[in-house]
C-alpha cells in the first residue's frame, strides 16, 4: 500500500494517497512495533502526501513526532532517519524557515553513505532541495544553487532507479539559471 500511496502521488491523486498510506500505517502499526521501520517508511509517506497537499503544518507534526522517537530508537537504518530530516528541510523549507530547513538538509546528508540507489536518490532529492532554497527570492545565492543542482543531477545520473522527471527539473532549472545569467 505504501507503494500504491507513491503511484498515486506521483500520478496527483491525493486522496487516493493520502488514503494508502493511512492504510499502510494501520497495517504497519497493528503488525510490527508502532516504532518499527515499517511504520517509520509509512510515516514518512504520509508526511509525503500532507506536504503535496500543502498540509505543511500536519506534515511538520508527524515529522517532529517521527524525529523525536526515532532518536530513542536504535534499530531504525540510517536511510529511515535521513529521509525524516530530509522531509523535515522541505516542510520547514515550505513554511520558510529556512535555518532550519538547511539544518535538516545537512543532518540527512551526514546520514547516507551513497550504499543502495535508494540512498543516491535521497541524496540527490536532498541536494535539489538545497538548490530550490538557494534558488528561492528568500536565500537568493545562484552560486550556491548552481552548486546543488550539479550535485543532484550527477548523483541522480549515478542510480538506474533514477526518475527522468527529476533529471528534467533539475536540467530545467539549471538552464533557467544559465539563461539568467546570460541576460544579465
Amino acid at each position: 500500500l505504501k507503494a500504491l500511496s507513491e503511484v498515486n502521488l506521483r500520478m496527483g491523486e491525493l486522496k487516493d494517497a493520502k488514503a494508502n498510506a493511512l492504510e499502510a500505517l494501520s497495517i504497519a502499526r497493528n503488525t510490527y512495533r508502532p516504532t518499527s521501520s515499517q511504520a517509520t517508511e509509512a510515516k514518512c509517506q504520509l508526511a509525503k502526501v500532507y506536504l503535496a497537499q500543502g498540509s505543511v503544518d500536519k506534515a511538520l507534526i508527524r515529522l517532529n513526532t517521527m524525529e523525536a522517537s526515532l532518536e530513542r530508537s536504535a534499530d531504525i537504518q540510517d536511510i529511515l532517519r535521513a529521509q525524516v530530516q530530509f522531509l523535515l528541510g522541505e516542510a520547514c523549507r515550505m513554511s520558510d524557515d529556512f535555518d532550519k530547513s538547511i539544518d535538516h538538509y545537512e543532518q540527512a546528508l551526514q546520514l547516507l553513505t551513497n550504499r543502495t540507489d535508494s540512498e543516491i536518490l535521497l541524496k540527490a532529492d536532498v541536494y535539489r532541495g538545497l538548490g530550490d532554497l538557494y534558488s528561492s527570492r528568500a536565500r537568493k545565492d545562484d552560486r550556491k544553487a548552481e552548486a546543488f543542482y550539479l550535485n543532484a543531477l550527477m548523483t541522480m545520473l549515478r542510480s538506474d532507479e533514477r526518475e527522468e522527471a527529476k533529471v528534467l527539473t533539475i536540467v530545467s532549472n539549471l538552464s533557467t539559471m544559465f539563461r539568467q545569467k546570460q541576460n544579465t
